[in-house]
């Protein structure tokens, strides 16, 4: 099968920092790879990566000019939609098309784009109707599925897939049998209320199990890196 990854404008692909979102991508797609798909991923161009390439997983790539997040909703998007207009022009035929940029209602119309998804990041918001057309809409929790149906109840695309972060050799590890009796959590993330921290620091108040211990990875002061 020919997949086609359509990659956000703001970051390049594979990730070079840390992201659920954008590992999740990049997870899915060396997994496609291995099970003997053809699989495309457009991103956005950065000097130390080529304009085409097939890396050593045999993942092809093709970068195109990307922007950085504008703290400004409506120029971001006309970014997206710049970015998008360059996706246009690149896009190869495929059986299946995977969009995760907010303009794939229109990325769909590109003659031979097969099988048309679209992913859900972060909140739903009101343009949701526009994605009606798509042959899946994928979201990232329950949260964004139960925000979704409320937006547009009438969608019957919607699905449902976590994300997920890829943890390397050097991540703390949880210690078995530990004498007080406490379980060891561990939380991976930016240190924001819209991940979940605020709620998981409360909630841990509030369980009253003294001998549980939780630790929070993410970065604070370093933008590249993790603090603990």
């Amino acid at each position: 099968m020919k997949i086609n990854l359509v990659l956000p404008h703001q970051l390049p692909f594979p990730p070079l920092r840390g992201g659920g979102v954008e590992q999740l991508n990049w997870l899915l797609a060396r997994q496609f790879v291995l099970r003997g798909h053809q699989v495309t991923a457009y991103s956005r161009a950065v000097p130390e990566l080529p304009a085409r390439e097939t890396d050593a997983d045999g993942l092809s790539h093709v970068r195109v000019l990307g922007y950085d997040r504008h703290p400004n909703r409506w120029i971001d998007h006309l970014n997206a939609l710049r970015y998008a207009r360059s996706v246009s022009k690149v896009l190869e035929p495929a059986d299946l098309s995977s969009f995760h940029t907010p303009f794939s209602f229109l990325l769909r119309r590109k003659a031979g784009a097969g099988i048309c998804a679209h992913t859900i990041h972060r909140t739903p918001k009101w343009p949701l109707p526009l994605y009606r057309k798509l042959d899946r809409l994928y979201c990232g929790s329950d949260a964004v599925l139960a925000q979704a149906r409320e937006i547009d109840g009438s969608i019957t695309t919607l699905k449902r897939v976590y994300n997920c972060i890829a943890l390397g050799p050097e991540a703390p590890r949880g210690r078995q049998g530990e004498e007080n009796g406490g379980l060891k959590f561990l939380y991976v993330g930016r240190f924001v209320a819209d991940k979940g921290i605020e709620s998981l620091l409360k909630g841990f108040e509030r369980a009253h199990f003294p001998a549980n211990q939780l630790e929070t990875v993410g970065p604070v002061s370093a933008p590249d890196g993790a603090d603990y």
